[in-house]
């Protein structure tokens, strides 16, 4: 199942969303939402970065339990390295670690400050993709072979919403292409015995057929061997 992505306008120590998303970037400076945080908070972030219990190296991420002066119930830190450095490629990796220190979390939703990070010839827009696409990635799993499993004890992240209420079309596109890109791992994941080239073709139609403006055409033998692809028949021989 793909997740579900939102906005939301509420500020980071209001959220009562189980757990809320902001970095801080080396030599304990922080973004504005972990600043937000750190004041309700009566400087626990501070105290927390000063200490070292809070890393700031880029790619990493710290969980905070229980601070006072706020609603949500955990705090997930993440690091985003030097302030002068931080670029898109910067974003995109704090994006990744906040994807995967979410899937290990017992949480069903969570709320990310990451989007309201400035990042250099980037638009609000693409940071929503970005973090969007990262947090679904790590979310995925494989179940389509496997046998039932028991209902899991513990949440697994299926929501996820992003600070701001104006990309609204940068959401849908976020949406789509989650959907889009679960779509094509799970046809990769599939066993060849299952996801043969009948198989393919049969998805191929379906998708056509779903979706408005979307043809579809599909190639047997003959037609292949007029076009000349011969690679391809090789491997429809085989």
């Amino acid at each position: 199942m793909t997740l579900k992505f939102s906005q939301t306008s509420d500020s980071p120590e209001s959220s009562a969303s189980p757990c809320v998303i902001v970095g801080v970037f080396a030599d304990g400076k922080m973004s504005d939402a972990a600043a937000r945080l750190d004041q309700a908070s009566s400087g626990a972030l501070k105290r927390l970065l000063d200490s070292g219990d809070i890393t700031t190296k880029l790619g990493s991420s710290s969980l905070l339990f229980g601070l006072g002066g706020i609603r949500t119930e955990r705090i997930l830190v993440v690091g985003l390295g030097s302030a002068d450095k931080f670029d898109a490629a910067a974003f995109n990796k704090a994006a990744l670690e906040a994807g995967r220190a979410l899937k290990t979390l017992p949480v069903a939703s969570a709320a990310s400050w990451l989007t309201s990070l400035e990042v250099p010839a980037r638009a609000g827009a693409w940071k929503l993709r970005t973090a969007a696409l990262a947090a679904d990635m790590h979310a995925y799993r494989y179940t389509a072979t496997f046998k039932p499993k028991e209902q899991a004890r513990t949440a697994q992240l299926e929501a996820l919403a992003f600070a701001g209420t104006e990309d609204a079309r940068a959401l849908a596109e976020a949406n789509a292409m989650a959907k889009g890109v679960r779509f094509a791992r799970e046809l990769g994941n599939l066993p060849p015995n299952i996801c043969n080239p009948a198989h393919i073709a049969a998805q191929a139609k379906a998708f056509a057929d779903a979706h408005a403006g979307v043809a579809c055409e599909i190639l047997e033998r003959d037609d292949m061997e007029k076009l000349g692809m011969g690679s391809l028949l090789g491997v429809a021989r085989g």
